[in-house]
C-alpha cells in the first residue's frame, strides 16, 4: 500500500505525492497556462478538468487570444470567417463558413428539396442495373433457402461480423440475405450471402467492388 503523505500547500492527505490533485491542477500543473490552453484547447481542457470543454472555458480562451492579439486574421488558423452565399434551392442570401461543396444551401430542408428534383435517377444514376431492383423475388427465394444460407455463414454478417442474436436485439429481425450480383432472379447458393441490415444498404453503392469481395468470401 502506498505511503500516505500530506500536501505541502493545503495539508490534506495524499498517496505518496507532494501535492493533492486539486492543488496540483490549480498551482503546479505546467499546462495551467492560458496561452497553452489556447493552443491546445480540447486536450488541455480534459487534462485539467477531466470534463469536456465548457462555454466558460471557451470564452476564457477567446479572451486570452484577444489579449495576445491572436484573434481574427492575426490567428494562424484563421480561414477567412463567414462569407455570403446564395442558396441553390430558394435563392436567399445567407452566411456560412467556407464550404468545399459546390452547391450551397441555407438549410437541410432546401438541400433535401433540391436533391428530390435534381438528384440523378433511373438510368442516369451510377448504380443503375437496368431496373432489376424492382423485379419480384422468385418463389425459390423462400425462408428455407435463407435459413440454409444463414447457417452456412455461421449466423454472422459476412461484412461486419454482427451475429444474428445481436441483429435481433438491434433491429428486431433475423439477418438478411444479399444477392451478390444484385440480380434477384439468381438464387443459386454461391450467389447468396448473409449480411446485416446496415451492411445490406451499404453495399448498394460501388457495387462492382462489393461483388468481387463477396465472391471471394463465398468461394472460401
Amino acid at each position: 500500500m502506498a505511503e500516505q503523505n500530506y500536501c505541502i500547500d493545503c495539508g490534506n492527505k495524499t498517496n505518496g505525492k507532494k501535492y493533492c490533485q486539486k492543488c496540483y491542477l490549480t498551482n503546479h500543473n505546467p499546462l495551467n497556462n492560458k496561452l497553452v490552453r489556447a493552443r491546445n484547447r480540447t486536450n488541455v481542457s480534459k487534462a485539467l478538468t477531466g470534463r469536456k470543454r465548457t462555454k466558460e472555458h471557451s470564452d476564457n480562451i477567446s479572451k486570452a487570444l484577444l489579449a495576445r492579439g491572436m484573434s481574427g486574421g492575426k490567428n494562424p488558423h484563421w480561414k477567412g470567417g463567414k462569407e455570403e452565399y446564395i442558396c441553390t434551392n430558394c435563392g436567399e442570401i445567407f452566411e456560412q463558413y467556407k464550404s468545399v461543396n459546390k452547391g450551397k444551401f441555407c438549410s437541410f430542408k432546401c438541400l433535401h428539396e433540391w436533391m428530390k428534383e435534381n438528384a440523378p435517377k433511373g438510368d442516369k444514376h451510377s448504380c443503375w442495373q437496368g431496373g432489376i431492383s424492382k423485379e419480384p423475388y422468385p418463389f425459390e427465394f423462400d425462408n428455407e433457402l435463407k435459413e440454409k444460407i444463414r447457417k452456412r455463414d455461421n449466423y454472422e454478417c459476412q461484412l461486419c461480423g454482427m451475429t444474428e442474436e445481436e441483429h435481433l436485439i438491434v433491429y428486431g429481425q433475423v439477418l438478411t440475405i444479399h444477392h451478390i450480383d444484385y440480380n434477384k432472379q439468381n438464387c443459386k447458393e454461391d450467389n447468396l450471402i448473409t449480411t446485416c441490415k446496415q451492411c445490406n444498404s451499404r453495399v448498394n453503392f460501388n457495387r462492382k467492388h462489393w461483388e468481387d469481395i463477396f465472391k471471394e468470401r463465398v468461394c472460401r
